[in-house]
């Protein structure tokens, strides 16, 4: 509604298909120790997300992405700048490198995602968002050796299924 892009009945109705997906995978209060703070801020991290995901679409036709990109940073550099100066971790050279890397990470993605923006309606390119989701399965096999336990994979696969269908609506 506030990007005034078409919205139906089956794209809500997958919306709260691929939401049914996240529960399966987060699977909210069940377990020890799932709830409480780390819980919200899992919840408000995703509010965040997702207006920083509208924000962008809507921004995207304003300016070239690589000025998005860096008025982004700046600004969330000079916001987050007093928080982070009193939390710096430990200075050695694999936090340096890790943290290093989830930047360019953060950055490269980000502005694929404004020049994606540039090309298509948000309603065709946010299903492909949970795409990550593989990307962690993967990373979580590689770097940790885990897999996800079965319903994980019930729901990754409803998130998937809810979003390609999503992005192959006409």
């Amino acid at each position: 509604l506030f990007l005034r892009e078409r919205i139906t009945l089956l794209r809500s109705a997958l919306i709260l298909l691929g939401f049914f997906g996240v529960l399966l995978v987060v699977r909210p209060g069940m377990g020890g120790g799932t709830g409480g703070p780390g819980l919200l801020f899992a919840v408000a991290a995703g509010l965040f997300y997702g207006v920083f995901l509208t924000m962008s679409r809507w921004l995207s036709d304003l300016a070239p992405p690589l000025a998005l990109t860096f008025t982004q940073l700046a600004m969330s550099a000079v916001m987050l700048l007093p928080l982070g100066l009193m939390n710096l971790p430990q200075a050695t050279l694999p936090v340096a490198g890790l943290a290093t890397a989830s930047a360019l990470f953060s950055m490269l993605g980000n502005l694929l995602l404004l020049y994606a923006y540039r090309r298509a309606p948000a309603t065709r390119l946010a299903p492909l968002v949970y795409f990550q989701l593989i990307a962690a399965v993967l990373l979580g096999l590689f770097l940790f050796s885990t897999l996800p336990d079965a319903l994980t994979w019930a729901g990754l696969a409803v998130i998937i299924t809810a979003g390609i269908t999503s992005a192959r609506l006409r």
